[in-house]
């Protein structure tokens, strides 16, 4: 792409003209050789200081909304109102992006679920589709890492873009709060907007939790939006209702709620999967997963309305959900060759910990419920203790380990989570990995083990260095030892 056709956007004109740009960036370590550097004001420091850096990375160009103070070896390009533009910026350099018909999906719980769900239910009738979140961008047989729930702005464009060159039709995003208050997906074409709950979180980005609302509310202010698809059961649904684009049509789901368009009764559920008979304006019929847990339920019923907005008739939409694998890291279960099942989960909110809780003692009634969680570091100290008050509640034994204590003292956040407990817990454990091993041989068989906070991460990130954890991994490797000293008795 030529310079002064990107320009063209911001009424600049360059000098001289260069050819053969092939990208943006905001962050100065991820630019490429012939990329242009966008330098913005960042949460500490404004990216002008990184321009070298981004230069000798292979920039060829800077655009920046503050005035530099120092000639560089590649044309630098001032634009006061540049963050205003940046929706422009990346349709003209991925144009194709616009053709993608956005699924997006927010909520304090159930996004990962629910995009999990959506993208393989639209890949099993035939229809191409991606999805982005916190398992990464993936689609068809292409994936990338991503370190945040929501990529930036150019990271959305550029791969719903190379989505749409691959004849992809739809993509399912998890869209977070962070990234509606930053507009990191203005611009994109937003057909379907999906609320699934609110709880407490990332109080310490937004302060309240009516600004916390406010912020998912945003998502279904989009212009252009056709549907809506609102969890009816949850306290904020109205809130989120009267958020509602007037193209927009609201279409609400709930579990014993017979106001909601998409009702679900006669739940059953099991350690195997989660069973309900659906209502909806389409008709009714069972559904049937293999997913743990009503909160999966409640993902699929908006999942099933998102269908069925789509055309797909309904007994179809049904057959689908019925073959979509388990979330990664999501109440995904182990058995172990002593009889104890490990159940590994990404519940790293005081809600998600009780559910996963609640779930699991519904679902498996005989045997001991032990819980092995920590709370991250750097983040909202408020909801430690009330976690550490849940998962006595909830639980029949506790050990409280690290989760990613960032920069923080890992025996102080133990502090505050056993803060809000009545009794000591069962042990503090602050290696992760050790914690789990000493879950797994203390268990007796029949019990059930909740690994609660990192899900399917495989890194653990302290003092600024990611150390590479899988709970998954630790879990499987257990799995395996147990089953080879069988093997040798």
């Amino acid at each position: 792409m030529k310079l002064s056709y990107l320009l063209e956007v911001l009424s600049i004109a360059p000098e001289k003209e260069l050819t053969g740009i092939e990208g943006l960036q905001l962050d100065s370590r991820q630019v490429k050789k012939n990329e242009i550097f966008i330098a913005l004001k960042g949460g500490e420091r404004h990216g002008v200081e990184f321009a070298e850096s981004a230069i000798a990375n292979g920039a060829c160009a800077i655009l920046t909304d503050k005035a530099p103070d120092k000639m560089y070896s590649v044309p630098v390009f001032h634009c006061p109102n540049l963050g205003n533009h940046l929706p422009a910026l990346a349709n003209r350099m991925w144009p194709l992006a616009r053709h993608i018909k956005v699924m997006g999906v927010t909520g304090t719980n159930g996004k990962t679920s629910t995009v999990w769900m959506l993208s393989h239910a639209f890949e099993n009738l035939g229809k191409p589709s991606a999805r982005l979140g916190t398992l990464g961008q993936a689609f068809k047989n292409s994936s990338y890492k991503s370190a945040l729930t929501t990529g930036n702005l150019f990271d959305n464009y550029r791969f719903l873009d190379f989505v749409a060159s691959k004849e992809g039709h739809y993509a399912a995003m998890e869209v977070s709060s962070h990234a509606l208050v930053q507009d990191r997906i203005s611009g994109l074409t937003l057909d379907t907007a999906i609320f699934s709950n609110i709880t407490r979180e990332h109080l310490d980005y937004h302060g309240t939790m009516e600004a916390y609302a406010g912020a998912k509310a945003k998502l279904f202010e989009e212009d252009n939006l056709r549907w809506a698809i609102i969890h009816l059961n949850d306290p904020y649904a109205k809130q989120m209702i009267s958020a509602v684009n007037p193209s927009a049509q609201v279409i609400t789901y709930g579990i014993n709620n017979p106001e909601a368009d998409v009702n679900a009764t006669g739940v059953n559920s099991c350690l195997e999967g989660v069973s309900a008979w659906v209502d909806t304006p389409w008709g009714g019929g069972l559904l049937r997963l293999s997913l743990v847990g009503s909160f999966q339920l409640e993902n699929a019923l908006s999942v099933i309305a998102a269908l069925c907005t789509h055309a797909v008739p309904l007994h179809k939409a049904l057959e689908v959900c019925r073959s979509i694998p388990g979330v990664p890291g999501r109440l995904e279960c182990h058995k172990l060759p002593n009889d104890v099942t490990v159940a590994i989960d990404y519940s790293h909110t005081p809600a998600a910990l009780q559910t996963a809780l609640e779930t699991l003692r519904s679902a498996h009634q005989t045997g001991k419920l032990w819980c092995v969680f920590g709370c991250g570091g750097n983040r909202d100290t408020g909801k430690r203790e009330v976690m550490g008050a849940i998962a006595e509640q909830y639980s029949d034994y506790q050990i409280v380990t690290n989760d990613n204590p960032r920069w923080e003292d890992p025996n102080l956040i133990a502090e505050n989570i056993m803060s809000g407990m009545k009794s000591k817990p069962f042990r503090v454990c602050l290696d992760r990995k050790e914690a789990i091993y000493l879950a797994v041989n203390s268990a007796e068989p029949g019990d059930v083990i909740l690994i609660a906070g990192k899900g399917h991460e495989s890194t653990q990130e302290v003092e600024g260095k990611l150390i590479d954890l899988s709970d998954i991994e630790v879990v499987q490797s257990i799995k395996e030892e147990k089953e080879n000293m069988d093997a040798v008795v």
